[in-house]
């Protein structure tokens, strides 16, 4: 099973109605290059017909990482304030933890991918 974030539009925000991240009412920007990539992986993540696909919040989902109920958890736009006790616990677990170009993750990273194994996250990483 393969979990996953919000491809988010990089402004953060509340959460809004379907198509509207800050909760403005408003549509969606226009696509970028960070919204490119994520919907370029994430059609490539379904085409490789070897994972399900879960919407889950990033803490659940890195903690079910950690746990094994996930093989992996991918999120396009993330703060640390709504990622950083999810992660500690799957890097506690044994989980990788890096960015979703698979750099190191820290306090400041935008996004995250966290996979089970090393296999997972470079198959993955393959994959964007």
């Amino acid at each position: 099973m393969f979990a996953w974030g919000h491809l988010g539009d990089g402004r953060g925000g509340g959460r809004g109605g379907v198509g509207d991240p800050g909760g403005s009412g408003g549509p969606r920007p226009g696509a970028g290059p960070r919204r490119a990539a994520a919907a370029s992986f994430f059609a490539a993540v379904v085409r490789a017909n070897r994972w399900d696909l879960h919407a889950l919040s990033s803490t659940i989902s890195a903690a079910y990482v950690g746990a094994g109920r996930v093989s992996a958890y991918a999120c396009f736009y993330v703060t640390s304030v709504h990622t950083a006790a999810g992660l500690l616990l799957a890097r506690e677990a044994g989980a990788l933890v890096t960015d979703v170009e698979g750099g190191r993750w820290t306090l400041d990273s935008d996004s995250l991918l966290i996979a089970a194994t090393v296999g997972v996250h470079a198959d993955l990483l393959a994959l964007g």
